[in-house]
């Protein structure tokens, strides 16, 4: 039987901040003090002989957990434990307990001392005093009833200075309405919990970042005071207005950047060939153009000379802005071969062509410079013999008819890069046209996009494939079944793979 010293007992059962129960050995409450009475509700004639397990909640209890700790406290001399605990009115407070066994003179398991300390506010709040926070409570009126240890670093104000102060007192001015406004209305909808970010001022006029949040103290419904819990968070705050000054300086800088590429968009758009040109030039024609960023390294370009209508797709090395540059010096050059040189065989324009780039970009053997290059499919249409010329550099030409798929093969090597010493020389196709023939040009863009089910490249053939399930349609309407089998083709990937440009014509 458990022997309590009666001076001990007196001790236990005036202490108010602790529930301390001494149990025998199967757990039935032996005494039960002051701090008991507060935390748990009930006075001591309606606990003593009861088993503790009643402070337990159901779940607990079906659980076996009272008899777990009894067991675990039998085996190691002493069990710890944190749960929610149940008081006399049926209300749970969380609650940290240790029971430690108590043995007698011969060293034989007389009984347990269990301890209780409630945590309810702490863990409400999840912020500890221990963790550096700064915890105070104010009355009603905002004025500093208490003021925890960890305030003097924060503010430089000993806590003697500041009880019964205004909480007001350590708030930056220009806080000040928003602070009190925020307590107001706290105050006047009953909010259990709010919390805001605010500057605060040092004793020696320093200014410091806080957050804080205010727990309201009610008392049968009217306010009794304020809990405060408040951490400092200066080195955060100014982390977080440097990024967000970094970010809008980046985001003006994006701004620049976007507006300066929307205009080299308009400049590339009014140096190509304008629609009704081509329409006057090719009326049974259609171009799908879609470039992967606002401006393009793809492009297309038509041109009449004498009897011939010119025209290219040409796929710049890049796309973006290093490939649009690209597409300037290429158009120009094109041009200028026909109009100012008067070549007339595309095979003789395109020798033209790689000439300038590697002049234009000071490509040698020995030192190659830019690697930078395009390739490109060339036609030209002789509509007073109807005959057609081809050249290409990679990009072949597909000539359709009678539902059959005729492909002109372009040289395998590139415009402007040399091979085995010297620039080489482009071939020139030549084969008569009939009416109903379809014509068509195009980068490889279309087929490398990757989509469909399995994520991979449509790939030529599939290409090929599309182009001749539609041949029974006017040429007008096969660019909008390319541009959507393509964007359906894609959905499922993330973007654009490259720069597309398809020329259609029908003779």
């Amino acid at each position: 039987m458990l022997k309590i010293d009666h001076v001990c007992s007196l001790m236990i059962e005036e202490i108010e901040d602790y529930a301390i129960l001494l149990l025998d050995v199967n757990g039935t409450v032996m005494t039960w003090n002051k701090g008991a009475e507060r935390i748990k509700g009930y006075k001591s004639e309606e606990i003593i002989g009861k088993n503790f397990s009643l402070f337990y909640t159901q779940e607990d209890r079906e659980k076996k957990l009272p008899e777990k700790l009894i067991a675990l406290a039998t085996l190691k001399g002493k069990a710890i434990d944190e749960g929610w605990r149940m008081k006399k009115d049926g209300t749970r407070f969380w609650g940290s307990i240790l029971i430690t066994g108590i043995h007698d003179e011969n060293k034989k398991l007389a009984g347990f001392s269990k301890i209780t300390r409630d945590l309810t506010e702490k863990r409400n709040t999840g912020i500890i005093e221990d963790a550096g926070d700064v915890l105070y409570t104010t009355d009603a009126r905002g004025l500093f009833t208490y003021i925890s240890k960890r305030c003097s670093v924060l503010t430089e104000y000993s806590s003697e200075e500041l009880l019964g102060k205004h909480f007001s007192i350590l708030i930056a001015q220009e806080w000040q309405a928003r602070v009190r406004h925020n307590y107001h209305e706290q105050v006047k909808n009953k909010v259990h919990k709010t919390a805001m970010e605010f500057l605060v001022n040092t004793k020696t006029g320093h200014e410091k970042w806080v957050e804080q949040v205010v727990i309201l103290q009610l008392e049968k419904d009217s306010v009794k005071g304020f809990h405060c819990i408040v951490r400092d968070i200066t080195e955060r705050k100014k982390a977080t207005l440097l990024l967000a000054e970094q970010k809008k300086i980046i985001e003006q800088k994006n701004k620049d950047i976007l507006d300066s590429i929307n205009y080299a968009k308009l400049i590339q758009d009014a140096i190509f060939p304008p629609e009704e040109l081509i329409k006057e030039l090719l009326p049974q024609s259609f171009i799908l153009f879609k470039p992967k960023d606002i401006i393009s390294g793809d492009f297309f370009w038509v041109e009449k000379f004498d009897n011939k209508t010119y025209i290219a797709a040409v796929d710049c090395t890049g796309h973006g802005v290093p490939g649009a540059l690209l597409s300037i010096v290429g158009y120009n050059l094109l041009s200028k071969s026909v109009n100012e040189h008067g070549y007339t065989k595309p095979s003789e324009i395109l020798n033209r062509l790689s000439s300038g780039i590697n002049k234009t970009l000071r490509q040698t053997i020995e030192n190659s410079g830019i690697k930078d290059t395009m390739d490109i499919a060339l036609c030209s249409i002789d509509r007073a013999t109807n005959t057609l010329e081809f050249a290409g550099a990679y990009n072949s030409l597909y000539l359709i008819r009678k539902n059959e798929l005729i492909e002109i093969e372009a040289d395998r090597f590139p415009i402007g890069v040399f091979l085995g010493g010297e620039l080489q020389k482009f071939t020139n196709h030549e084969m008569p046209l009939e009416k109903g023939d379809t014509i068509y040009l195009y980068s490889d863009g279309y087929p490398d996009q990757f989509g469909g089910p399995n994520g991979k490249k449509l790939k030529y053939k599939g290409f090929k494939d599309i182009l001749l399930s539609m041949q029974q349609m006017p040429i007008n309407e096969q660019k909008d079944t390319l541009n959507r089998t393509i964007e359906e083709w894609k959905w499922m990937s993330e973007e654009q793979t490259d720069d597309i440009l398809i020329i259609g014509i029908r003779i």
